[in-house]
């Protein structure tokens, strides 16, 4: 199971309170949580990321002032499988956000990749 945030207001709010928060609940969980991090904003006009393969409660966190809406996620790899950077949440394509939090059992997709 991975962590996830979600903050959305009218108004502009300070990033980086949340993603302090965050980290803290990613290096309190139970479940290991370090196997990397991402987030998306929104600047107002268009959706912007960063992603990390370091835990959130280790790496030095980006200046991203403000925003009114944050999506992040920290991630704990399956069987500790797939580290790397393009594996982290959240995803962009186009104009969406996406992650999910936890696994998929049975799901089959008639698609290239993995």
């Amino acid at each position: 199971m991975c962590r996830l945030l979600y903050a959305k207001s009218e108004k502009p709010f300070e990033i980086e309170p949340f993603l302090q928060s965050f980290a803290k609940v990613a290096k309190n969980s139970p479940e290991y949580q370090g196997h990397g991090w991402g987030l998306a904003l929104w600047d107002g006009s268009t959706w912007k990321s960063h992603h990390s393969i370091q835990p959130i409660w280790e790496d030095t966190l980006p200046s991203l002032g403000t925003t009114t809406c944050l999506i992040a996620h920290a991630r704990s790899a399956f069987r500790d499988e797939g580290i790397c950077v393009e594996n982290n949440m959240p995803f962009l394509a186009d104009h969406l956000v996406f992650a999910f939090n936890g696994e998929l059992h049975e799901v089959r997709i008639r698609a290239e990749g993995r």
